[in-house]
Protein backbone atom coordinates (compact mmCIF):
# COMPACT_ATOMS: atom_id res chain seq x y z
CA UNK A 1 0.00 0.00 0.00
CA UNK A 2 1.35 3.41 -1.02
CA UNK A 3 0.63 6.84 0.43
CA UNK A 4 -0.20 9.89 -1.71
CA UNK A 5 -0.49 13.35 -0.19
CA UNK A 6 -1.92 16.54 -1.64
CA UNK A 7 -3.70 19.73 -0.65
CA UNK A 8 -7.10 21.12 -1.61
CA UNK A 9 -7.07 24.89 -1.54
CA UNK A 10 -9.87 27.38 -2.17
CA UNK A 11 -9.30 29.17 -5.48
CA UNK A 12 -11.44 32.04 -4.22
CA UNK A 13 -14.30 32.60 -1.82
CA UNK A 14 -15.92 29.24 -1.08
CA UNK A 15 -18.27 27.88 1.53
CA UNK A 16 -16.82 26.04 4.50
CA UNK A 17 -16.16 22.33 4.03
CA UNK A 18 -14.95 20.24 6.96
CA UNK A 19 -12.16 17.70 6.62
CA UNK A 20 -14.66 14.93 7.41
CA UNK A 21 -16.96 16.12 4.65
CA UNK A 22 -14.03 16.14 2.19
CA UNK A 23 -13.27 12.51 3.06
CA UNK A 24 -16.91 11.53 2.57
CA UNK A 25 -17.13 13.39 -0.74
CA UNK A 26 -13.91 11.83 -2.03
CA UNK A 27 -15.16 8.33 -1.15
CA UNK A 28 -18.21 8.95 -3.33
CA UNK A 29 -15.84 9.15 -6.33
CA UNK A 30 -13.69 6.09 -5.60
CA UNK A 31 -14.29 3.05 -7.80
CA UNK A 32 -13.20 -0.46 -6.77
CA UNK A 33 -10.50 -0.65 -9.49
CA UNK A 34 -8.87 2.50 -8.05
CA UNK A 35 -7.50 0.41 -5.18
CA UNK A 36 -7.88 3.16 -2.59
CA UNK A 37 -8.13 1.67 0.89
CA UNK A 38 -7.94 4.67 3.23
CA UNK A 39 -8.55 8.43 2.97
CA UNK A 40 -7.65 10.90 5.70
CA UNK A 41 -8.02 14.70 5.65
CA UNK A 42 -7.05 17.52 8.00
CA UNK A 43 -8.09 21.16 7.77
CA UNK A 44 -5.36 23.75 7.98
CA UNK A 45 -4.74 27.41 7.22
CA UNK A 46 -4.01 26.67 3.55
CA UNK A 47 -7.02 24.44 2.92
CA UNK A 48 -7.43 20.70 3.47
CA UNK A 49 -4.50 18.28 3.50
CA UNK A 50 -5.50 14.88 2.12
CA UNK A 51 -3.73 11.52 2.36
CA UNK A 52 -4.84 8.47 0.37
CA UNK A 53 -3.49 4.95 0.73
CA UNK A 54 -3.68 2.98 -2.49
CA UNK A 55 -2.81 -0.55 -3.53
CA UNK A 56 -0.64 0.06 -6.61
CA UNK A 57 2.53 -1.32 -8.15
CA UNK A 58 4.50 1.92 -7.78
CA UNK A 59 4.31 5.41 -6.30
CA UNK A 60 3.72 7.17 -9.61
CA UNK A 61 0.65 5.05 -10.31
CA UNK A 62 -0.68 5.58 -6.77
CA UNK A 63 -0.28 9.36 -7.15
CA UNK A 64 -2.08 9.40 -10.52
CA UNK A 65 -4.97 7.37 -9.08
CA UNK A 66 -5.31 9.62 -6.02
CA UNK A 67 -5.22 12.80 -8.10
CA UNK A 68 -7.71 11.37 -10.60
CA UNK A 69 -10.18 10.57 -7.82
CA UNK A 70 -9.72 14.06 -6.44
CA UNK A 71 -10.29 15.67 -9.85
CA UNK A 72 -13.46 13.60 -10.29
CA UNK A 73 -14.74 14.90 -6.98
CA UNK A 74 -13.77 18.52 -7.69
CA UNK A 75 -15.43 18.52 -11.09
CA UNK A 76 -18.72 16.92 -10.10
CA UNK A 77 -19.38 17.83 -6.47
CA UNK A 78 -21.12 21.17 -5.87
CA UNK A 79 -19.70 21.47 -2.33
CA UNK A 80 -16.15 21.32 -3.77
CA UNK A 81 -16.62 23.81 -6.61
CA UNK A 82 -14.12 26.62 -6.25
CA UNK A 83 -11.47 24.33 -4.72
CA UNK A 84 -8.29 23.35 -6.52
CA UNK A 85 -5.82 20.50 -6.23
CA UNK A 86 -2.22 21.32 -5.30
Amino acid sequence: MLMSMFNLTPAGPVGPVSAGAVVDLLWLHVAAPDGIKHIHARSGPAGVDVVMFTVASDQGIADVIARTVCRRALSSTPALRGWRLL
